[in-house]
């Protein structure tokens, strides 16, 4: 028997899991037909994810839009074939000192275009752009409009 409650579902996603496979455990848990979320976070990434199911899946899109924080860890001078931390190194630089750093970050900061890199879940034409990139092609991902309130060094 299916369930057709609907709900929300504030979920801490551990890393080592995607997005997709804990809507799958959610899915099965509930035994609930219907089960979205408002935003893919990567196999790598920990984090809150909302999950909506039934009739308030209906809402994804507000949710989706609205603003997000995040807290990174990034590891200067290595770029990988993924541009994350579970491809393979490609290229090797020095290490920026803070100075240079601090002096860069207003230039991630207010109404900038960003273009998603190859390796996301963003859909291309109804492919995953990532598995476009798998299979050895190239993703055409447009840039988008996206505004950075705030960029800050916590240590």
């Amino acid at each position: 028997m299916i369930y057709s409650h609907s709900g929300l579902i504030l979920l801490n996603k551990p890393s080592g899991i995607t997005s997709f496979r804990v809507l799958n455990i959610i899915k099965k848990k509930l035994n609930s037909g219907k089960v979205g979320h408002t935003g893919t976070l990567d196999k790598f990434a920990e984090g809150l994810m909302l999950v909506l199911t039934g009739k308030m899946t209906k809402l994804a899109p507000f949710f989706s839009n609205m603003d997000k924080e995040y807290l990174g860890v990034y590891k200067f001078g290595e770029e990988t074939s993924t541009l994350d931390p579970e491809g393979e190194i490609t290229a090797t630089a020095a290490v920026p000192g803070i100075g240079i750093i601090e002096k860069n970050l207003d230039n991630f900061i207010g109404n900038i275009l960003q273009r998603p890199p190859e390796f996301s879940a963003i859909h291309i034409n109804g492919k995953r752009a990532y598995k476009i990139a798998v299979s050895g092609q190239k993703p055409v991902i447009p840039e988008r409009p996206v505004t950075i309130y705030d960029y800050r060094i916590k240590e």
